[in-house]
């Protein structure tokens, strides 16, 4: 739990003694032709072939570990707000009988525990996806090598070198996918939960707020398809620039009995005169980018403690911290959840060229 396996190993490692043949080898259930076995046992048995539900079933234990540490990863994050808004309605109160300085300590405790606890599990969790993952995408890439074997050029004249390249890429993106799962478990839990409780509390007064955070992602989508033009605009001017200038000095002994050189000197300047009125454009748009993504996200409290008082409703210190503390919360879920198409679709692109490519009749 503490990574204390690691010490003795680290230490040996300082001295400068460890050796490949003393870390000692890999369990049994941990070698890559077991799982592979295990998972083309699977595949093979499936009516309706589908790589991705093999791999789910071989390592279903793994999955479900991730899933099990995210679900606790979300209570210590989901009871965050309820415990500041404690410690703070404690620490304002006037009832010196019914609250003491214990319960304040008890909260503040459970706070500093709850946050190291979820650090804690956190790590552990990145670890044990990466470490899925890698396994996921080796036993794929070893599928797709033995097919390769199999095929025959009439077979697999569809393939070239280099896509079979992309097909074993394409397994590699596996690696990922358990590695991203803590977002695709978590950002939903968070995100419909953190909803519920401002529901709860404010009603429909934080709705502008999500509306606002909503509108800046979009934002930022559309601004980064335009720097992309952008970009790719001062690519070729930085390009002919320096074409131009190096030809310049290539020829300038031809240049100078010729009388050219004025000439190709104004070229070289108009070239960097447009090159940097692009440049100042860009600058324009990150600066955009910088006060969109500093202003707003900070302006989203803001406007739902506004609107919340504005319908007349008191807003105290306690409630106030809440407030701030959950929609913290339902930023970064917000965000994911506009990139979750993205990457979904690259997942499942990947998957099926390696399905289609596992799917090839051998001869």
């Amino acid at each position: 739990m503490w990574f204390s396996w690691a010490f003795p190993i680290i230490k040996k490692a300082g001295e400068g003694k460890l050796t490949i043949e003393e870390l000692g080898g890999l369990r049994e259930e941990d070698l890559i032709e077991n799982k592979l076995m295990k998972v083309e046992e699977i595949y093979q048995g499936q009516t309706k072939k589908n790589i991705l539900f093999a791999c789910l079933l071989a390592f279903k234990r793994d999955y479900l570990q991730s899933l099990f540490t995210q679900i606790l990863q979300c209570s210590c994050d989901l009871m965050q707000p309820y415990i500041l808004k404690e410690i703070i309605r404690l620490l304002v109160s006037t009832d010196f009988e019914n609250d003491t300085n214990e319960q304040i300590i008890f909260w503040a405790v459970s706070l500093v525990a709850g946050r190291f606890m979820k650090y804690l599990i956190d790590e552990h969790d990145f670890y044990h996806n990466l470490k899925t993952g890698c396994t996921t995408s080796k036993v794929i890439s070893s599928m797709v090598f033995k097919k390769q074997l199999s095929l025959t050029p009439a077979t697999s004249k569809n393939y070239e070198s280099g896509q079979v390249n992309s097909v074993k890429g394409a397994a590699g993106r596996l690696t990922w996918f358990s590695w991203e799962m803590a977002g695709f478990i978590k950002t939903p839990i968070i995100f419909f939960l953190v909803m519920f409780r401002l529901t709860v509390t404010m009603g429909w007064s934080f709705v502008p707020s999500i509306l606002m955070m909503i509108a800046c992602l979009q934002l930022d989508i559309y601004l980064h398809k335009f720097i992309e033009h952008l970009n790719k605009d001062r690519s070729k001017i930085n390009e002919k620039l320096e074409n131009a200038t190096n030809d310049t000095f290539n020829n300038i002994k031809a240049l100078k009995f010729y009388c050219w050189d004025e000439h190709f000197e104004q070229e070289i300047l108009e070239k960097k005169a447009e090159e940097l009125k692009k440049s100042k454009e860009a600058e324009r748009y990150y600066l955009l980018f910088t006060l969109m993504w500093v202003f707003l996200p900070q302006m989203m409290s803001s406007t739902a403690f506004t609107i919340y008082m504005g319908r007349g409703f008191h807003l105290d210190l306690p409630l106030a911290m809440e407030i701030m503390a959950l929609i913290d919360h339902i930023r970064g879920p917000i965000c994911h959840l506009t990139h979750l198409r993205r990457q979904v679709s690259d997942i499942s692109i990947s998957l099926q060229k390696v399905q289609n490519y596992l799917g090839l009749e051998e001869v």
